[in-house]
């Protein structure tokens, strides 16, 4: 998850590069006499220079934050994963060979764990985390 992040946040900066270097270009097509369109691509130039930044600032936080080590065993990362399938605690069971009662102190372990308190908050705070995949 966090690789395609970054995947993404570069992306993004490819992308304002492209729209910086064609605003000035068009700075230097445009007659004198265009004053107003001079002054829409001063602004947009800018606007971009304060996105430019933000997108650093995004990038070097990334890279800085070490991933939230997962604290869950490995037959806790097996229930979250089915729970994330949205599985009910009875096909759990079944699929682990394991009792509906294990499942159920399985799935309270994890929401302690990760200090969420219902199965859709489990599974979408391991998604962020990068515990599970979509």
């Amino acid at each position: 998850m966090k690789k395609d992040f970054k995947e993404n946040l570069l992306s993004i900066q490819e992308l304002h590069k492209n729209l910086l270097d064609q605003c000035q270009a068009y700075s230097l097509i445009l007659p004198p006499s265009s004053g107003e369109a001079r002054t829409i691509v001063a602004q947009l130039q800018g606007q971009l220079e304060g996105i430019r930044q933000e997108l650093g600032s995004l990038l070097e936080e990334l890279e800085s934050k070490d991933p939230i080590e997962n604290p869950l065993s490995k037959r806790e990362n097996e229930v979250l994963l089915l729970v994330s399938e949205g599985h009910p605690n009875k096909e759990i069971a079944y699929r682990l060979s394991i009792s509906d009662r294990t499942v159920q102190f399985h799935i309270k372990s994890i929401f302690t764990k990760m200090q969420v308190s219902s199965r859709t908050e489990a599974a979408t705070e391991a998604l962020k985390r990068g515990w599970i995949n979509e």
